[in-house]
This record gives C-alpha cells, sequence and structure tokens, in this order.
C-alpha cells in the first residue's frame, strides 16, 4: 500500500474539510489548506451517503441549531435578570441606609426630648 499526498493546484498538501451543506452534510472533502486561494474543490474523501442519513443529519443540525438559540435566549435572560437583581439590591441598599439614618434621628430626637424633661 503506497502512502500518496494529494497536491493542489497552489502545489500545498490538501487538507480534509467538512461540508455542511444540505446536499452533503459531514461529508469530508479535500481541500486547499489556503482559504483565499484560487484552487477549487478536487474531491470528495468519503463515499456519497444515502438520503436517510442525509435527512437524520440535517435534522440533528436543526435541532442542534434550536438548542444553541434557545441557550442564547436564556443566556440573555439571565444577562437581564442578573441586571434586574443588581439594580433591586441596590435600591434595597439605598432604603437601608435611609431608614437607618431616620432610626438615629429619631433616638437623637428622643434622647434630646427626654434630656430637655
Amino acid at each position: 500500500m503506497q502512502n500518496t499526498k494529494i497536491i493542489c493546484f497552489c502545489g500545498n498538501n490538501y487538507v480534509l474539510r467538512t461540508s455542511w451543506t444540505p446536499l452533503n452534510p459531514g461529508r469530508w472533502f479535500y481541500a486547499c489548506p489556503l482559504s483565499d486561494s484560487k484552487c477549487r474543490f478536487l474531491g470528495w474523501f468519503d463515499p456519497p451517503m444515502c438520503d436517510r442519513a442525509t435527512a437524520i443529519i440535517l435534522g440533528l443540525l436543526k435541532s442542534m441549531n434550536n438548542l444553541k438559540l434557545s441557550v442564547k435566549e436564556l443566556e440573555d435572560e439571565i444577562q437581564n435578570l442578573r441586571f434586574y437583581l443588581k439594580m433591586t439590591v441596590k435600591e434595597l441598599e439605598d432604603e437601608v441606609c435611609k431608614l437607618k439614618f431616620y432610626l438615629w434621628c429619631s433616638w437623637i430626637f428622643f434622647l434630646v426630648f427626654w434630656m430637655w424633661n
């Protein structure tokens, strides 16, 4: 068995990439390692998939994308709730500070009132 390397038109060794197109999801192909190269697709590494495998992979990709979207929405909601929580904590801390001030003022008032009587 001879180990042959596939060379692209640029003279570089081709790399294996994965296709995520609807017609060939998850199928490996040979590609030029330079992303801005004018080299074009050379050939498929994997044989074509049956229609059932393609449909299953596309369904899984759709489910994965829906889950990613749900995760993003939940992360945004968590961020909004954290902000709301921080604002609520700040408001409550301000209220506690104000009530402590009123308490001290009332003690001083009663102390002064008590001393005059």
